[in-house]
């Protein structure tokens, strides 16, 4: 769900015509999800729901009662399995001619490009892989909604001088600057167990520029700050790449920023 590349300065030329473009319009952008996913609703809400000029929506089913509120979207994602409400609902943008994006989080952990010229010609403009990458998945929404709300929250972020960390109270400052950015994160604890000291090794391998690691040594718990993923990914993928280490790792909890914003409130 995050991507390696660093934004470059022909993006931002791109992000300055969005931005242009997005004073020009005089209503909100409707979006609605469709999904039975706890994670991704949890997700969705974090990013859209308090964005100003989009009015979020989220169904997990759509009944023959709320149809009508497709002639009203502007965007539709779709993560469901169920091909009979996709195709209902790509028949209608099709045959009412509505002028309506359809992007679609598949259930599968790969997509083959004849995935994606099948669900093209079907009429979706976007598929994405189960464990997609949210950067590419926000940068392509942001495209149609002709906002660059999210990429701007990202460039305005600091870079780490430091990944790896022994404070607490350094990590704790950066979960609250994430928070108060809106950008999504996940935060995973495993407990450890290493006869050597875990700062011999080079855990920063793992993540990227912008995730931190804590570690508590008295403790033997590894805190993870990962920026822009599920928990679910992050927790799966964070220990795979542990493994490459003399390291034994086991999960102990995975929140996602949805949950620390609010679920505590």
């Amino acid at each position: 769900m995050a991507a390696n590349r660093v934004l470059d300065e022909n993006l931002l030329d791109d992000l300055v015509i969005l931005e242009n473009i997005k004073r020009k319009r005089d209503k909100k952008i409707e979006l609605m999800l469709i999904s039975d996913n706890e994670e991704i609703k949890k997700l969705h809400y974090y990013i859209f729901s308090s964005v100003d000029d989009v009015e979020y929506y989220t169904l997990e089913d759509l009944s023959p009662e709320d149809i009508s509120l497709l002639y009203e979207m502007d965007i539709i994602i779709f993560n469901k399995n169920d091909e009979e409400l996709k195709e209902s609902i790509l028949q209608i943008i099709k045959s009412q001619k509505l002028d309506l994006k359809f992007f679609e989080i598949s259930k599968k952990q790969y997509i083959r490009n004849k995935d994606m010229l099948i669900a093209h010609n079907s009429g979706v403009h976007k598929l994405f892989s189960r464990d997609f990458m949210l950067e590419d998945f926000i940068m392509n929404i942001e495209i149609f909604l002709k906002t660059n709300f999210y990429t701007k929250r990202l460039i305005a972020l600091k870079e780490n001088k430091e990944i790896t960390i022994e404070s607490k109270e350094l990590f704790e400052n950066r979960v609250f600057e994430l928070i108060n950015k809106k950008i999504f994160f996940s935060l995973l604890k495993f407990s450890y167990d290493s006869d050597t000291d875990i700062k011999n090794y080079n855990l920063q391998k793992i993540v990227r520029e912008y995730d931190t690691i804590y570690f508590d040594k008295k403790r033997k718990i590894l805190h993870f700050l990962i920026l822009n993923t599920i928990p679910s990914f992050g927790k799966k993928s964070i220990k795979k790449r542990v493994e490459n280490f003399s390291i034994s790792v086991e999960p102990l909890e995975a929140l996602s920023a949805f949950e620390l914003v609010y679920e505590d409130n």
